[in-house]
């Protein structure tokens, strides 16, 4: 049997509830064999198989037969089989089971028709096309197509009305095709350009002042200016101060961020003509967060959070989380990695001063566009309050692992009703 090596042997369900069927493919299956690794065997050596395959209650059967030496040929065999079973069928039975079939929500027409096919088989219909064409107007699970398919006349065909479905269906899976590219392409359309600086620069972006002390050609790894094509001398080296690796400390942000918020607050600059939106726009100037029994990610032992200078502003468009409005603020590209291991680039508020992370639902729905009821969120009994003691709604939490200068870590980001800019603070910040 070195020719069926690989091959799964056949093998007939004698318990089946529909025998005809088990049969039809039973033989459909032996046949193939028969036809191809067994084809060099002669007659006798093929019903040899077919009883080994038949099981004992196919042997047993074949056992109450008498057949002559002339009788005995594969083709009798199956026919013997055949007329065996064929009184269990009930072509009444067969047609209630033609009348009860319908499509299943995710299933191909063809895949459907086949299966009305092999019912339609044992119905005994004197015109099974019709009958068919019958079952497929009733069984579809499209209301549109189904009106398509009555308001034709008594000359619609059975190919014709698959014709107009197998249409239907492939108009449907591109409009779906280009649905999901129009999704991914809402949150990939306005990435910002990629810079132009020499490779592995690490490109420090959080802390908005801290950017803006550089003089124009000042790298920002090493201070010293040089072209932008060359090797920086800071590229091998190891901070002294954060002990992260490509930059030197005269120029580390880390540190001078917190030097900064070591420093009093200074009160917000005022854009001179008032604000940049038409619509009213707040500050949330403090943000406390009260216990969460189960977030194991960022959280303390004092569950005590603040977040400084929080911008709540208007609706945008999902690209405006790319548009910095203010040379005073500061952002961080993070790559989010999200389900099924894609990965999306979001622009990321830095606010030194905060103790959580905050993520806009507008920015949760881009990222997770097949999670519309927020089903991925973890329940939070947190209460997130803005100084003044006005609360700010949230739906939620989740980790996300983000990864920033090739540092990744896994952020835990509350879901809330904001309008404003996803928002990282200093824990994510010595995180990455």
């Amino acid at each position: 049997m070195a020719e069926l090596n690989g091959i799964p042997i056949p093998s007939m369900n004698w318990d089946s509830t529909n025998l005809p069927e088990s049969l039809r493919k039973f033989k459909r299956t032996c046949q193939l064999i028969f036809d191809g690794p067994l084809k060099s065997k002669d007659e006798l050596t093929k019903i040899k198989y077919l009883l080994l395959w038949v099981g004992e209650d196919g042997r047993d059967i074949r056992d109450g037969w008498t057949l002559t030496t002339a009788e005995e040929t594969l083709a009798n065999h199956w026919t013997k089989y055949e007329n065996y079973v064929k009184p269990k069928s009930n072509f009444r039975v067969s047609r209630f089971h033609l009348r009860a079939l319908r499509q299943e929500p995710n299933e191909s027409i063809d895949a459907f028709m086949t299966r009305a096919k092999i019912i339609a088989a044992e119905c005994k219909y004197v015109n099974k096309e019709e009958q068919l064409l019958d079952t497929l107007i009733a069984s579809i699970n499209n209301e549109e197509i189904r009106r398509k398919l009555i308001s034709k006349d008594e000359n619609l065909t059975l190919d014709q009305a698959l014709a107009i479905v197998r249409s239907f269906e492939g108009t449907n899976r591109q409009m779906n095709d280009i649905q999901n590219v129009r999704n991914i392409q809402a949150i990939q359309h306005q990435q910002p350009r990629r810079s132009r600086d020499r490779p592995g620069d690490r490109r420090q972006t959080f802390g908005g002042e801290a950017r803006s002390s550089f003089k124009k050609g000042q790298c920002w790894n090493c201070g010293l200016d040089h072209l932008r094509d060359a090797r920086c001398p800071a590229t091998d080296s190891t901070c002294d101060f954060c002990q992260k690796k490509g930059h030197w400390k005269s120029v580390c942000l880390t540190k001078q961020q917190q030097t900064k918020t070591k420093a009093p607050q200074a009160q917000p600059p005022r854009y001179k003509g008032g604000p940049r939106h038409p619509r009213q726009r707040k500050k949330v100037h403090g943000l406390n967060e009260t216990s969460d029994q189960d977030d194991q990610i960022q959280d303390s032992d004092n569950h005590a959070y603040v977040l400084e200078s929080i911008e709540v502003d208007d609706p945008y468009l999902i690209h405006s989380i790319f548009d910095d409005r203010s040379r005073n603020q500061a952002f961080a590209n993070l790559d989010m990695k999200v389900e099924n291991n894609h990965s999306y680039t979001v622009k990321t508020k830095i606010e030194p001063g905060a103790q959580t992370n905050v993520m806009p639902i507008r920015i949760y729905r881009q990222i997770y566009p097949r999670d519309s009821n927020c089903t991925l969120l973890k329940p939070s009994d947190a209460t997130l309050t803005a100084y003044g003691g006005y609360k700010i709604k949230h739906y939620g939490k989740i980790h996300i692992d983000c990864t920033h200068a090739n540092q990744t870590s896994r952020l835990t980001f509350y879901v809330t009703e904001d309008k404003g800019y996803t928002m990282i603070g200093i824990a994510a910040c010595q995180a990455m």
